[in-house]
């Protein structure tokens, strides 16, 4: 959580516990009071996944002038998924995120891929890819990706 008066301007985190567990998401609190000021993860286990497990996140404090989120979602489908956004002429990426939105369970079939960046030098926008596991999920399902923004 940063300190009063500071904002996240960047995160990183993973899953720990072995090749079967996986990220899920990581994100800012979207909660008011702490908007933009702590951040969150995710992790589950594969349908094969058992023992402990569990996430580690760290998050980037700062000041910055004119941050502002954009985000996006990529389109409903039961097929592995991608979206990317992109920030306003004028600013760049100072900290990017995803989740993957599903319902109960379906997790155990789904994970983050790639919440990489774009563009010149890597600062225009973030482009996000979710999978399915090998056994596949039939319902449909999305990723949300974002990108704080600044000058």
């Amino acid at each position: 959580m940063c300190s009063e008066g500071k904002r996240v301007l960047g995160i990183g985190g993973a899953a720990v516990g072995g090749h079967h567990f996986k990220l899920i998401s990581i994100h800012p609190h979207n909660t008011l009071p702490d908007v933009l000021r702590g951040v969150s993860a995710t992790v589950a286990p594969d349908e094969t996944g058992c023992g402990r497990f569990g996430a580690w996140v760290y998050a980037i404090c700062s000041n910055p002038i004119g941050q502002h989120v954009v985000s996006a979602d990529s389109v409903e489908s039961s097929i592995n998924n991608g979206v990317s956004v992109a920030c306003p002429a004028g600013t760049k990426v100072h900290r990017v995120g995803a989740f993957i939105n599903l319902g109960f369970e379906p997790w155990r079939h789904l994970h983050l891929n790639r919440v990489g960046l774009f563009g010149p030098g890597a600062l225009s926008g973030v482009d996000v890819a979710a999978h399915e596991d090998q056994t596949g999920y039939a319902d449909d399902w999305h990723v949300h990706a974002y990108a704080i923004c600044a000058p």
